[in-house]
């Protein structure tokens, strides 16, 4: 959303501030692959699809007289 800003950020930041920026930024996709590698793992998407069923379910009929 501030990618633009970030952008500028980065052209003004010196050497050393751009590594540590690039390594934060690593750091959080790392972060994100470890999540995804641990949702095609068989009992972490069976519990994750029983939540979202439980989210989903009809519940229309507890509120017909």
């Amino acid at each position: 959303m501030c990618a633009a800003g970030e952008v500028q950020r980065m052209r003004n930041a010196s050497a050393a501030a751009q590594r540590e920026y690039e390594r934060i930024g690593a750091n959080k996709l790392i972060q994100y692959q470890i999540m995804v590698k641990l949702l095609r793992t068989r009992p972490v998407f069976n519990a994750m699809m029983h939540g979202a069923l439980y989210h989903v379910r009809d519940h229309e009929s507890l509120f017909e007289e």
